[in-house]
């Protein structure tokens, strides 16, 4: 079927001619009546599967067009932007902040920083564990929020912005 559909009509008769020659089998002369469907068939699966290696190839062409733009999507500079949530202990500011940040540039969203998980992480303690009251004193509520100002800062800039501690 290759041959024929590459024109090669000699080349095909040439192989068509050296089996019957080389098996020497008088039955396949009678196959030969439906050689013309078995070559078609052969043709039409070969069909189908071109079909699906040139949609298949669409679909590459499609991702790799879609990952090109994102690419170039990701390099746009945003604007740094600082959200603060407030309120009372419980009334979901951890969740609404957790529900924004994917939605905010750049990608993958936005740093949510917690000052009830800041004072923990600042004594060793797990966001489950309780806090003694002394935690909650006005000197350690500023060293809170002046390590959520140092992380929102940070988070905020580009790292060629941000000083570096070391040579570079």
């Amino acid at each position: 079927m290759d041959l024929v559909e590459r024109r090669l009509l000699g080349a095909a008769n040439v192989v068509l001619n050296r089996y019957l020659a080389e098996t020497r089998r008088e039955s396949d002369l009678d196959a030969l009546a439906a050689l013309p469907l078995f070559l078609s068939v052969r043709a039409a699966i070969r069909a189908k599967v071109t079909a699906a290696r040139l949609n298949a190839a669409n679909e590459i062409a499609r991702a790799a067009q879609t990952y090109f733009r994102l690419a170039c999507k990701l390099l746009e500079p945003a604007t740094p932007m600082l959200i603060a949530i407030g309120g009372l202990s419980g009334t979901g500011k951890s969740r609404l902040a957790r529900d924004l940040a994917p939605d905010l540039v750049p990608a993958p969203g936005a740093l949510v920083l917690r000052s009830d998980a800041e004072r923990k992480a600042l004594f060793g303690k797990t966001e489950t564990e309780r806090l003694p009251a002394d935690a909650y004193a006005p000197q350690i509520t500023t060293q809170v929020y002046a390590a959520l100002a140092e992380k929102a800062r940070r988070g905020g800039r580009s790292p060629r912005e941000i000083p570096s501690s070391g040579p570079g």
